[in-house]
């Protein structure tokens, strides 16, 4: 914890992401985007989309736009369980 002190809040709160991904439940879909082309479905995909970054990532991923994938209900070291 405290590893990023340059990335504090305006109310000198830290640590606010980066501790690990963060499942969200749209499939993983190239941008832009479009909210009917099947992203939002609630079935299982191959990929869901995970956001903000963890531990293990560098700085530049330890935010709330960062945006990658993994295959949907697994978790792991740096993502939480699905």
């Amino acid at each position: 914890m405290g590893i990023y002190p340059t990335g504090a809040s305006p109310y000198h709160a830290l640590d606010m992401a980066g501790n690990v991904w963060e499942w969200v439940s749209s499939r993983y879909y190239p941008y832009p985007y479009n909210g009917v082309d099947g992203r939002e479905q609630a079935e299982p995909a191959l990929s869901r989309v995970l956001r903000g970054g963890s531990w293990y990532s560098g700085a530049d991923a330890a935010r709330a736009a960062c945006r990658g994938h993994f295959p949907g209900e697994r978790g792991g070291g740096t993502a939480g369980s699905a």
